[in-house]
């Protein structure tokens, strides 16, 4: 129940992720610079757009996702091997966890993207400034507050969620995807016609 508990939790902020995304990408936010053909205005209006696609797109993903889990695992709690529920619950607990921080950072990412294509230089530099010393204060919170749970409570702990983890849990659903089979075929072909040509050689 505490990690369901968690999921209702997480899905909670990820609505509140992705209805800010929305809200920014639907908004008036390229108006102001839609009819400079500048490249650098255009890769920046092109990189607010995909920041934006991100945390909207990982945002409904936890949001899916999270709510999958629930009803499963409320499921599997009529089944006879319920501890495997819950091991199963745990590692996508993870995953979850891993998607709503890669929509946070898009949307950071958007914002300051944003800030660039609007403000003037010195503006852009201070609302760029301002929100990485805030982020930087929170990850350091963060880092001391877990710190103190772990060093005062005991016990194991799972790990901290790294960069390579965030980037796992975007890709794994991929490698058994049918787009993952068509590639690995087109690969061993092109070995295949290598090996070929190297034994006419």
């Amino acid at each position: 129940s505490q990690l369901l508990g968690i999921l209702g939790d997480m899905s909670t902020q990820a609505t509140l992720l992705a209805g800010c995304a929305i809200a920014s990408v639907g908004g008036e936010s390229l108006e102001s610079v839609s009819d400079d053909d500048s490249w650098k205005i255009q890769l920046g209006a092109a990189c607010f757009m995909a920041f934006g696609a991100i945390a909207v797109g990982s945002s409904m993903w936890v949001i899916f996702i999270a709510s999958n889990l629930i009803h499963l695992t409320r499921d599997a709690a009529l089944r006879p091997k319920i501890n495997k529920a819950r091991e199963i619950l745990e590692t996508r607990v993870r995953d979850v966890r891993c998607m709503l921080w890669i929509a946070l950072a898009s949307l950071l990412f958007s914002c300051v993207v944003m800030a660039w294509l609007n403000a003037s230089s010195v503006n852009a530099i201070i609302f760029s400034a301002v929100l990485f010393l805030v982020t930087w204060q929170a990850l350091l919170s963060k880092f001391n507050i877990t710190s103190d749970f772990r060093e005062q409570c005991g016990g194991e702990w799972a790990h901290d969620i790294t960069i390579s983890e965030m980037c796992a849990a975007w890709c794994r659903p991929w490698e058994n995807s049918a787009l993952m089979y068509f590639w690995r075929q087109s690969r061993s072909h092109t070995r295949l016609g290598e090996l070929g040509e190297t034994d006419q050689n």
